[in-house]
C-alpha cells in the first residue's frame, strides 16, 4: 500500500547505490555462494519510505495498481518514482504480488484484457499492428539470423498471422508474431519474437508480456534463432523436433551417369517469382525420353534464399541421381541469384543422406511444442 506522510525520501534509502533502488546487499546480508532471495528484495523495499503524496492520488494509485512481470526490471526505474504501491495479482503466468515504485500525477498503465490488443508494464507496451509496421525490425531480424527463416513470409498472407510491436517509452524495440491460419488454424502458434540488443537483458519480462497479449497456445522455433530458442526451451512443454534445416556448404562434382536436367518453367517466370517472393521454378531430370525425377526451388522466404525440393521416380532410386539433381539445382539457383537451402523431416534418413552427398550441411532444427506457465 502507499506510504503515509512524514516518510523518508527515496533518495535517503540506505539501499540506494550505483545498482539503482535495489542496490547491493550489505556484507551482513550475504551468504557465501548465494544471492538475495525474492523475499529479501521485498523486505528491502519495505524499508523505503517515499515522499508523501496526496490522499486522492494515493487512493487512485492503490486502486489502479499495475502488473509487474519481473522484480529485476525495477532496477531500471528513475529516482523520481515516489509512491510505493502494491500490485494486483498477475493473471495467467505469474500470480505473486510485488511492490513497485510509481511517479505520481501520471496515468498508471493497467492491463485492459487480451481483447484490447495491448498491455503495459511500466513503460513497456505490446501492441497489435499490421505486419508492415514492423518491417524495419524484421529486416534487423533477418540480418542477425543471416540464414533462411522458414516462416518469414507467412505474415504477408492476409489473415494468417497476428503481429505485435514491442514498445519502450514509445520507441519500437522488438516484435512478435502468431500464426493463426493454414496448418496453425485453431492452435495459435508463436513463431517470431525479436528484441533489439539493448532490450535483451529484459528478454524474459518482454516475452511474458507478449505471451499474455498474443494468447498463443503453441510455439514453433528455428534453432539458429538464438533468442527465441532460449525462450522456447524455458517456456515450451512437450517439445518435438519436426524438421532439419540445411544450408549449402561445399560444391560437389557428382557425375550425371547419362541423365540431363531441363528447365520446365520459363526463365522470365522464375525471375519474376524471385523478385516477388512468390512461387519458383521447376526442372525435370531425364534419361533419354524417360523422366527420372523432378525438382525445383520455392522463393517465398526471406531473400536471397530459395528452398529446394526434388523427387526421384521409384524405379530410378539408389543410383545417385537424387544427389546429382540437388547439385544441378544448386547451380541453377546461383544462375538466378538465389542462395539454395533445403529441409527435410527429421526422421527421413534417406533425404538427409541425399542432401549431405550434394554438399548440404545441417544448420538448424524446427522445434514445436506447447506453451506452459512462466518459470517460477
Amino acid at each position: 500500500m502507499c506510504a503515509g506522510a512524514g516518510s523518508t525520501p527515496l533518495s535517503a534509502s540506505p539501499y540506494r547505490g550505483r545498482d539503482g533502488p535495489l542496490g547491493r546487499p550489505r556484507d551482513s546480508e550475504r551468504s557465501e555462494g548465494t544471492r538475495p532471495s525474492l523475499v529479501s528484495v521485498e523486505e528491502r523495499f519495505a524499508t523505503i519510505r517515499p515522499e508523501a503524496v496526496g490522499k486522492e492520488e494515493g487512493e487512485r494509485i492503490w486502486k489502479a495498481g499495475t502488473q509487474v512481470w519481473e522484480v529485476g526490471a525495477i532496477r531500471d526505474l528513475p529516482a523520481d518514482y515516489l509512491a510505493l504501491c502494491e500490485s494486483r495479482p498477475l493473471p495467467g503466468f505469474l500470480c505473486s504480488r510485488f511492490q513497485i515504485l510509481f511517479r505520481p500525477n501520471v496515468q498508471i498503465p493497467v492491463a485492459d484484457g487480451a481483447g484490447s490488443g495491448w498491455v503495459r508494464s511500466m513503460s513497456h507496451r505490446v501492441k497489435r499492428v499490421p505486419p508492415l509496421e514492423v518491417m524495419a525490425l524484421r529486416r534487423e531480424h533477418r540480418k542477425e539470423v543471416n540464414a533462411q527463416i522458414v516462416h518469414d513470409q507467412i505474415s504477408e498472407r492476409e489473415g494468417w498471422t497476428r503481429t505485435y510491436r514491442l514498445e519502450r517509452d514509445g520507441e519500437a524495440v522488438g516484435f512478435g508474431s502468431v500464426a493463426i491460419a493454414g496448418p496453425w488454424k485453431d492452435k495459435p502458434t508463436l513463431f517470431e519474437f525479436f528484441l533489439r540488443t539493448e532490450e535483451r537483458a529484459r528478454a524474459f519480462t518482454w516475452f511474458e508480456e507478449f505471451l499474455q497479449v498474443c494468447r498463443a497456445t503453441r510455439l514453433e522455433v528455428q534453432t539458429n534463432e538464438q533468442l527465441l530458442t532460449t525462450l522456447a526451451l524455458a517456456y515450451g512443454r512437450n517439445l518435438e523436433t519436426e524438421a532439419v534445416v540445411f544450408r549449402h556448404g561445399e560444391d560437389t562434382q557428382i557425375p550425371s551417369n547419362g541423365v540431363r536436367l531441363s528447365l520446365v518453367t520459363p526463365g522470365e517466370e522464375v525471375q519474376k517469382a524471385i523478385e516477388q517472393r512468390r512461387g519458383g521454378g521447376e526442372w525435370v531430370l531425364k534419361l533419354g525420353d524417360q523422366v527420372v525425377g523432378k525438382g525445383g526451388v520455392l522463393c517465398h522466404y526471406n531473400p536471397p534464399y530459395g528452398d529446394l525440393h526434388m523427387e526421384i521416380a521409384e524405379p530410378f532410386r539408389r543410383r545417385g541421381w537424387g544427389s546429382y539433381l540437388l547439385q544441378e539445382l544448386t547451380w541453377e539457383c546461383r544462375r538466378f541469384g538465389v542462395t539454395p537451402v533445403a529441409r527435410c523431416n527429421v526422421n527421413n534418413v534417406a533425404s538427409r543422406r541425399t542432401l549431405q552427398r550434394a554438399g548440404f550441411v545441417p544448420c538448424a532444427l524446427i522445434v514445436a511444442g506447447n506453451l506452459g506457465p512462466a518459470p517460477q
